[in-house]
């Protein structure tokens, strides 16, 4: 039997009560009996310790062995702070069990995995790839441009999907008109209320499930960020349905996980600050940005320029960061190793 010792938690509060779950007193009360439960069945009993991993300094923090938000509401671990921890739980398992065939470390299944989207993904690429890097188990190959029309991504996923192989698709549903394969004969963009732009992404979401469904791929397509405007809200709720209505198999599902963890349906700019936030300058009666003041982007401070959107948000995001820590855990349900 393994068991492996409580970790400590983080907390709004500075200040827990004893009581409290997030009292590392407590919790080193509760390890300490543990262990010597451990001590007296020591022929089947391994309580490997899980607080020192990740609570190295006695006490909660964010950034666990040099992974990013390992742990990004306190009390959670991210995909990438899972699977840290499952590296390091399972020598324990397989030494206390060593004639069981609970593991096996000869071939490692590698899961090539793509992510298309527009700016939202942009905004968050790099958070979605670190949590991914350096683990055997995953290819993740992220691919976002900012602005970026549905009809654009067509010839990028037959493309991608060419070159990599892969086992699942992410596409970010887009409703950007600003594309020249969305304007109309006069070179102006398409109202995105209009049966042009609807028929235009009906027709861009067929071509690429058709694509999937040749090539035997998985597809999940996630719901983008709320707009700031009821027209915009209006047009995603519109071309998902469209969308929807042209899945020609199973292999075609659809995730509103990212779209609720920045507040969705509905746009905020702020949302309640989490448990490792509460110490930043950002938040500020309990709140914090999850979007700009203008709606757009995830920076708070927004975006002046497409330059200043490559270079990056000089600030924290939490939106962007949240909405990273939602594709990690989407990417990982669907597929785990």
């Amino acid at each position: 039997v393994v068991i492996p010792s409580l970790p400590c938690q983080g907390v709004l509060n500075a200040k827990p009560n004893d009581r409290s779950s997030a009292s590392v007193t407590r919790v080193e009360i509760l390890d300490s009996q543990l262990r010597v439960f451990a001590s007296h069945h020591r022929a089947n009993v391994t309580v490997p310790d899980l607080f020192s991993l990740v609570c190295p300094n006695g006490k909660y923090q964010i950034n666990v062995s040099g992974i990013h938000n390992a742990r990004y509401d306190g009390v959670h671990f991210s995909a990438a702070g899972s699977r840290m921890v499952g590296r390091w739980l399972t020598p324990v398992i397989t030494s206390a069990a060593p004639n069981a065939p609970l593991f096996t470390t000869d071939k490692i299944h590698q899961r090539s995995v793509l992510a298309f989207g527009g700016t939202p993904m942009y905004e968050t690429k790099k958070r979605l790839s670190d949590a991914f890097a350096g683990d055997p188990h995953w290819k993740l190959t992220v691919i976002a441009t900012p602005f970026i029309a549905t009809c654009d991504v067509v010839h990028q996923f037959s493309d991608a999907v060419r070159k990599a192989s892969p086992e699942l698709v992410v596409l970010e549903l887009s409703v950007a008109n600003s594309s020249p394969c969305m304007r109309a004969s006069n070179g102006t963009p398409l109202s995105r209320q209009s049966p042009e732009f609807l028929g235009a992404e009906t027709a861009a979401y067929r071509s690429i499930f058709e694509l999937a469904a040749k090539a035997k791929i998985s597809v999940i397509v996630v719901t983008p960020p709320p707009a700031a405007t009821a027209e915009g809200r209006t047009a995603i709720a519109q071309v998902t349905a469209a969308a929807r209505g042209v899945v020609n198999g199973a292999n075609v599902v659809f995730s509103d996980l990212a779209n609720q963890a920045v507040g969705g349906p509905e746009f905020h700019t702020t949302m309640p600050c989490r448990p490792n936030e509460s110490a930043s300058p950002l938040c500020r009666n309990g709140a914090i940005p999850v979007r700009a003041p203008n709606g757009g982007a995830f920076c708070p401070t927004g975006y002046s320029s497409l330059a200043t959107l490559v270079k990056g948000c000089g600030v924290y995001s939490s939106g962007a960061a949240r909405y990273a820590n939602a594709l990690s855990d989407i990417i990982t349900s669907a597929t785990s190793p």
